[in-house]
Protein backbone atom coordinates (compact mmCIF):
# COMPACT_ATOMS: atom_id res chain seq x y z
CA UNK A 1 0.00 0.00 0.00
CA UNK A 2 1.90 3.58 -1.03
CA UNK A 3 2.59 5.50 1.77
CA UNK A 4 0.27 9.41 1.71
CA UNK A 5 2.54 11.95 1.05
CA UNK A 6 2.74 14.72 3.67
CA UNK A 7 2.15 18.56 2.76
CA UNK A 8 3.17 20.14 5.77
CA UNK A 9 6.09 20.86 6.96
CA UNK A 10 7.68 21.88 9.80
CA UNK A 11 7.08 25.64 11.45
CA UNK A 12 9.99 26.88 12.52
CA UNK A 13 10.05 29.01 16.29
CA UNK A 14 10.78 32.56 13.93
CA UNK A 15 7.66 31.95 11.58
CA UNK A 16 5.28 31.56 15.13
CA UNK A 17 7.09 35.10 16.21
CA UNK A 18 6.40 36.55 12.48
CA UNK A 19 2.91 37.67 11.61
CA UNK A 20 1.00 36.46 9.27
CA UNK A 21 1.44 37.12 5.20
CA UNK A 22 -1.19 39.55 3.64
CA UNK A 23 -0.56 37.54 0.33
CA UNK A 24 1.00 33.95 -0.57
CA UNK A 25 1.82 33.61 -4.81
CA UNK A 26 3.65 30.62 -6.06
CA UNK A 27 6.81 30.69 -8.28
CA UNK A 28 6.43 27.19 -10.34
CA UNK A 29 9.90 27.57 -11.85
CA UNK A 30 11.83 27.69 -8.64
CA UNK A 31 8.76 25.80 -6.74
CA UNK A 32 8.20 28.34 -4.26
CA UNK A 33 6.22 30.39 -2.12
CA UNK A 34 6.56 33.92 -1.92
CA UNK A 35 4.94 35.65 0.85
CA UNK A 36 4.29 39.31 1.30
CA UNK A 37 3.78 40.17 4.48
CA UNK A 38 3.45 44.30 6.28
CA UNK A 39 4.47 47.34 4.18
CA UNK A 40 5.69 45.04 1.20
CA UNK A 41 8.51 42.68 2.69
CA UNK A 42 8.94 39.39 1.61
CA UNK A 43 10.32 35.93 1.57
CA UNK A 44 10.56 32.57 0.15
CA UNK A 45 9.78 29.11 1.63
CA UNK A 46 9.86 25.96 -0.35
CA UNK A 47 6.61 24.23 -1.58
CA UNK A 48 2.94 25.72 -2.55
CA UNK A 49 1.02 28.13 -0.58
CA UNK A 50 -1.53 24.75 -0.19
CA UNK A 51 1.35 23.07 1.66
CA UNK A 52 2.15 26.00 3.84
CA UNK A 53 -1.11 26.25 4.17
CA UNK A 54 -2.22 23.06 5.61
CA UNK A 55 1.01 23.10 8.16
CA UNK A 56 -0.60 25.94 9.66
CA UNK A 57 -3.39 24.55 9.83
CA UNK A 58 -2.48 21.40 11.78
CA UNK A 59 -0.55 24.29 13.96
CA UNK A 60 -4.17 25.39 15.15
CA UNK A 61 -5.30 21.90 15.53
CA UNK A 62 -7.35 21.20 12.31
CA UNK A 63 -6.50 19.83 8.89
CA UNK A 64 -7.14 21.79 5.81
CA UNK A 65 -8.98 19.12 4.09
CA UNK A 66 -11.46 19.70 7.32
CA UNK A 67 -11.22 23.34 6.72
CA UNK A 68 -11.70 23.21 3.45
CA UNK A 69 -14.78 21.10 4.28
CA UNK A 70 -16.05 23.32 6.62
CA UNK A 71 -15.90 26.10 4.39
CA UNK A 72 -18.26 24.19 1.63
CA UNK A 73 -20.63 22.93 4.34
CA UNK A 74 -21.07 26.61 5.81
CA UNK A 75 -21.19 28.33 2.23
CA UNK A 76 -22.48 26.18 -0.36
CA UNK A 77 -19.35 26.69 -2.29
CA UNK A 78 -17.32 24.15 -4.22
CA UNK A 79 -14.59 26.08 -6.31
CA UNK A 80 -11.97 28.15 -4.48
CA UNK A 81 -12.81 27.28 -1.29
CA UNK A 82 -11.24 29.87 1.89
CA UNK A 83 -8.99 28.40 4.25
CA UNK A 84 -9.78 29.61 8.34
CA UNK A 85 -6.25 28.98 9.49
CA UNK A 86 -7.23 30.02 13.26
CA UNK A 87 -10.80 30.55 14.08
CA UNK A 88 -9.15 32.96 17.80
CA UNK A 89 -6.77 34.89 15.34
CA UNK A 90 -9.31 35.19 12.08
CA UNK A 91 -7.23 34.22 9.76
CA UNK A 92 -8.82 33.37 6.47
CA UNK A 93 -7.26 32.92 3.01
CA UNK A 94 -8.90 33.05 0.18
CA UNK A 95 -7.91 31.91 -3.74
CA UNK A 96 -8.23 34.13 -6.66
CA UNK A 97 -8.22 30.51 -8.25
CA UNK A 98 -8.41 26.75 -8.58
CA UNK A 99 -6.12 25.23 -5.64
CA UNK A 100 -4.56 23.55 -8.57
CA UNK A 101 -3.63 26.59 -10.70
CA UNK A 102 -0.04 27.91 -10.30
CA UNK A 103 -1.23 30.95 -11.09
CA UNK A 104 -3.64 30.89 -7.86
CA UNK A 105 -2.99 33.97 -5.19
CA UNK A 106 -3.88 33.40 -1.56
CA UNK A 107 -5.19 36.71 -0.23
CA UNK A 108 -5.91 37.15 3.32
CA UNK A 109 -9.23 38.36 3.70
CA UNK A 110 -9.35 39.77 7.20
CA UNK A 111 -6.51 42.72 6.22
CA UNK A 112 -8.13 43.20 2.87
CA UNK A 113 -9.56 46.53 3.20
CA UNK A 114 -10.15 48.06 -0.95
CA UNK A 115 -9.91 46.50 -4.33
CA UNK A 116 -10.25 48.11 -7.47
CA UNK A 117 -10.56 47.01 -11.04
CA UNK A 118 -7.46 48.52 -13.22
CA UNK A 119 -8.71 46.30 -16.19
CA UNK A 120 -10.51 43.15 -17.11
CA UNK A 121 -7.86 41.18 -15.94
CA UNK A 122 -6.03 42.89 -13.01
CA UNK A 123 -7.13 44.40 -9.68
CA UNK A 124 -5.09 46.76 -7.39
CA UNK A 125 -5.48 45.57 -3.58
CA UNK A 126 -5.09 47.58 -0.45
CA UNK A 127 -4.49 46.31 2.75
CA UNK A 128 -4.86 47.82 6.65
CA UNK A 129 -1.28 48.33 6.29
CA UNK A 130 -0.75 50.82 3.46
CA UNK A 131 0.17 47.67 1.09
CA UNK A 132 -1.00 47.83 -2.21
CA UNK A 133 -0.92 44.27 -4.35
CA UNK A 134 -1.47 44.05 -8.09
CA UNK A 135 -3.26 40.75 -8.42
CA UNK A 136 -4.09 39.29 -12.09
CA UNK A 137 -7.73 38.36 -11.32
CA UNK A 138 -10.94 40.37 -12.20
CA UNK A 139 -12.18 42.52 -9.51
CA UNK A 140 -16.01 40.54 -10.06
CA UNK A 141 -13.86 37.15 -9.01
CA UNK A 142 -12.33 39.22 -5.97
CA UNK A 143 -16.11 40.63 -5.33
CA UNK A 144 -17.24 37.28 -5.20
CA UNK A 145 -14.45 35.82 -3.13
CA UNK A 146 -14.97 38.65 -0.34
CA UNK A 147 -18.53 38.08 -0.54
CA UNK A 148 -18.44 34.34 0.26
CA UNK A 149 -15.84 34.96 3.18
CA UNK A 150 -18.15 37.31 4.35
CA UNK A 151 -21.05 34.98 4.38
CA UNK A 152 -18.54 32.03 6.05
CA UNK A 153 -17.44 34.08 9.06
CA UNK A 154 -21.16 35.32 9.23
CA UNK A 155 -21.95 31.89 9.62
CA UNK A 156 -19.70 30.77 12.03
CA UNK A 157 -20.20 33.96 14.75
CA UNK A 158 -24.25 32.49 14.40
CA UNK A 159 -23.23 29.08 15.35
CA UNK A 160 -21.41 30.52 17.79
CA UNK A 161 -23.98 32.46 19.53
CA UNK A 162 -26.18 29.34 19.50
CA UNK A 163 -24.01 27.72 20.52
CA UNK A 164 -23.31 29.98 23.89
CA UNK A 165 -27.21 30.32 24.06
CA UNK A 166 -27.16 27.07 24.01
CA UNK A 167 -24.33 26.91 27.06
CA UNK A 168 -26.24 29.37 28.89
CA UNK A 169 -29.41 27.82 29.23
CA UNK A 170 -27.81 24.31 30.29
CA UNK A 171 -25.91 26.49 33.37
CA UNK A 172 -29.39 28.28 34.31
CA UNK A 173 -30.41 24.31 34.54
CA UNK A 174 -27.75 23.15 36.28
CA UNK A 175 -28.08 26.06 38.96
CA UNK A 176 -31.87 25.92 39.22
CA UNK A 177 -30.80 22.15 40.19
CA UNK A 178 -28.29 22.77 42.47
CA UNK A 179 -30.51 25.24 44.07
CA UNK A 180 -33.43 22.35 44.66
Amino acid sequence: MPQAKTMERPTTKSELEQEPALVLEYDAVRKQTHRIFSRGSTDEIPGKPTDWLAGQCLRYGSSMAGRIASYRALTGRRQKCAVLVSETDRLLYFPTQGLDSADCVWIQYGRLVQYRGIDAYTTKLFFDDGTVYRCLVSRRVLQRQVKSCRAFLAALDENLRVSRSRSYAMMEDLNRFLKL
